[in-house]
């Protein structure tokens, strides 16, 4: 993996975080705890002080464990929010109703999303951010690694531009709508064409060298 391209990336990173930091006070990173996420708020808390993580999910969640881990090491502070499993069929309904890819995986994304944007408002904020993008640009889906078998180089690299122009497609049509609705800025830099286009300088093949996939990020990350 070149040093070039992995300062390429992390430069692409920091020029696309601090052109949408201008004039920002406070900000509130969706968090998970995973790779993506972390190396986001770790950017973002360099360039804006007031930065908060919120982590959502179901009571016992394996995020509300690694994102009070990561947190720590980070030193920022963490708001948790548990949804209320009675509360799915609601959230479900509401969140169909602004949505316009409602195949399952998309709205499984999509519903967490939703709880997450209504306490982001709900606590004040008026500009997120968060990772979505990586798991495409970088190869993190789990069907990457059949795909690496099943295709010539050639081919994964054609089908990786496809299923990242399609994550951007879904990003507008579902998250993009989501954080609108509730008026907020969401900002995505994984998703931005600076870093794509630093992303996909790495091939599918470097991108799957790591165990847990997504080798550049983590290597930025160390």
């Amino acid at each position: 993996m070149k040093n070039n391209n992995l300062s390429n990336l992390k430069l692409s990173l920091k020029k696309s975080i601090s052109s949408n930091s201008l004039l920002t006070d406070k900000v509130l990173i969706f968090f998970s705890g995973g790779i993506d996420s972390s190396l986001i708020a770790f950017l973002v808390s360099k360039k804006i002080k007031k930065t908060f993580l919120l982590c959502v999910g179901l009571s016992g969640c394996f995020d509300f464990y690694q994102s009070e881990k990561v947190a720590s090491l980070l030193n920022l502070p963490l708001i948790k929010h548990e949804i209320p499993e009675s509360n799915l069929s609601f959230l479900l309904s509401k969140t169909l109703s602004l949505v316009d890819k409602k195949d399952f995986v998309s709205v499984s994304f999509a519903l967490p999303f939703f709880v997450a944007c209504e306490q982001a408002k709900n606590l004040g904020f008026k500009k997120v951010f968060s990772g979505h993008g990586a798991d495409a640009l970088f190869c993190g889906f789990d069907y990457f690694s059949k795909l690496a078998i099943e295709l010539k180089p050639s081919e994964l690299e054609l089908r990786r531009k496809l299923i990242v122009n399609d994550f951007i497609n879904s990003l507008h049509s579902n998250e993009m709508k989501i954080a609108k609705h509730f008026d907020l800025e969401l900002i995505t830099p994984f998703s931005s064409d600076l870093v794509i286009k630093s992303g996909l300088a790495f091939s599918a093949k470097q991108c799957l060298a790591h165990k847990l996939k997504k080798a550049p990020p983590r290597k930025i990350a160390g």
